[in-house]
């Protein structure tokens, strides 16, 4: 009975995998589509638990001035930030 080595690099199954992967990215890239990085900006603005989450980690802003801030307002420091 012999054991079962893992050999990844060089070995047919790595180079198909590798290929595969390739085409993939090359199909994504054509179609334009990206990987969902999170949250809408949009989402985000409207949301305090999300703006904490995202844009204020450190706490820097109440929930009443969240609340006080216009919406447009909370768009564009979230474009600022580049979010």
């Amino acid at each position: 009975m012999g054991s079962r080595h893992h050999q990844v690099d060089g070995t047919p199954a790595f180079e198909r995998a590798c290929a595969d992967a390739e085409r993939a990215q090359a199909l994504a890239e054509q179609a334009h589509i990206a990987a969902p990085t999170g949250p809408s900006p949009d989402a985000i603005a409207r949301s305090w638990e999300l703006w904490a989450d995202y844009i204020d980690p450190l706490g820097t802003m109440t929930r009443d001035e969240f609340d006080a801030l216009p919406l447009e307002d909370r768009l564009a420091i979230i474009a600022e930030v580049g979010r």
